[in-house]
């Protein structure tokens, strides 16, 4: 079976509050125990962050809650810490690991020959996406990626010891992104990858910050943060846009011929590969409308997806972009309203009060927000008011 996984980020990101908390952080290396001057510390998938001075110090001021800060220097491996701040002060050391350059790592820096570029190709379509966003998205330093192929397997990972420099000049941001992982199984057509962005303002003049304001909330609406975010704050679904049913996928018997999976989501049809099986699925859409109480829990505070079966999400206030069907294959057909399937890899998914699903990896995307990729990424701080 094809599935497109988009593993959001996993973050805690209390923006919510008027308590704060100040992080006064020292970034050593660890072997040394000496400063790293001008290392950067930033919340994870948002725009706050700073540079540490001359002396590895550097300061935060935030809402009190749980985060994970990121700590980052070249040359270093970067440092993940989860912080749950209830104190007005908080006082933390980072000790970064300097890293060694292994043979994967030589390899890749003295020959790239066409199977590099081909897998260069790979990434960029499954990790930037294809939308009209992603064609203004670019990877500053693509070079620094590692490749790893494995032919038996048809998986392709890739990795970079480096924070990804990303510039996206369709949503006004320079981005530092820290692949965690990205896998890409061309057999099953499944994609899937995680990191820890960090965003900032580009500047420009007032022609290109209104432009930029219009293609966030173009990206914001119709999301899943935004689908999220409609239900944590109890609003009217269809107000905002969205109509969600039940999908039903059972696997038939196919006597006619040996092949494949057939399924309803467009997603599916962007890979090709060679069938493998005599069944094939089939998807029952259940036309009656769901209602929050089918499948979102909300408990003092604490929220999750959980359902049975897959739930189809429709947003009716945008269309699927043109390039959408170009990449789906299906340009014979009129754009019709944007529609994700959503898979749950257990009984459900939690999710955090800002819209951000604890685990990323509980949950696949099938269809348009499978499709949609980094190129259309915000940070967890943006809302319509900013």
């Amino acid at each position: 079976m094809k599935k497109l996984l988009v593993a959001l980020l996993l973050s805690f990101l209390p923006f919510i509050g008027f308590a704060q908390t100040i992080i006064k952080g020292t970034i050593l290396d660890a072997e040394t125990d000496l400063p790293i001057p001008f290392a950067s510390v930033y919340v994870n998938g948002s725009t706050i962050g700073k540079i540490a001075d001359e002396l590895g110090q550097v300061e935060l001021t935030l809402p009190i809650g749980n985060y994970e800060l990121v700590a980052s220097f070249t040359g270093y491996q970067s440092l993940i810490y989860g912080v749950n701040s209830e104190n007005k002060t908080l006082k933390i050391t980072f000790k970064l690991v300097p890293l060694a350059m292994d043979l994967d790592e030589i390899v890749v820096d003295s020959k790239r020959d066409k199977i590099w570029y081909d897998n260069l190709k790979i990434f960029e379509k499954y990790f930037l996406g294809e939308t009209a966003f992603s064609k203004n998205c670019k990877i500053l330093n693509s070079d620094r990626l590692i490749m790893d192929f494995d032919p038996s397997t048809s998986i392709l990972k890739v990795r970079s010891n480096e924070p990804l420099k990303i510039e996206n000049k369709a949503l006004g941001y320079n981005i530092e992104y820290l692949l965690a992982d990205f896998t890409y199984d061309a057999r099953e057509g499944r994609v899937s990858f995680m990191g820890y962005p960090f965003f900032r303002e580009m500047p420009g003049n007032n022609r290109q910050v209104k432009r930029w304001e219009e293609n966030r909330k173009d990206a914001y609406l119709g999301s899943f943060t935004h689908f999220l975010k409609t239900l944590i704050e109890n609003k009217n679904l269809e107000d905002e846009g969205y109509v969600v049913r039940k999908v039903i996928r059972k696997e038939v018997e196919n006597p006619r011929k040996a092949g494949g999976i057939n399924v309803s989501s467009q997603e599916n049809q962007s890979v090709r590969i060679t069938p493998t099986s005599r069944k094939r699925m089939q998807d029952q859409l259940i036309i009656d409308k769901l209602s929050p109480v089918d499948f979102f829990i909300a408990n003092n505070g604490e929220y999750a997806l959980s359902y049975e079966d897959i739930l189809q999400v429709q947003y009716n206030l945008q269309y699927e972009e043109q390039e959408y069907l170009l990449s789906t294959g299906q340009t014979s057909r009129k754009r019709a309203p944007r529609t994700t399937l959503l898979l749950l890899q257990g009984n459900s998914v939690i999710i955090d009060a800002n819209g951000i699903p604890i685990n990323p990896l509980d949950i696949f995307f099938e269809g348009y927000w499978g499709w949609e990729k980094t190129g259309n990424l915000l940070p967890l701080d943006y809302s319509l008011e900013n």
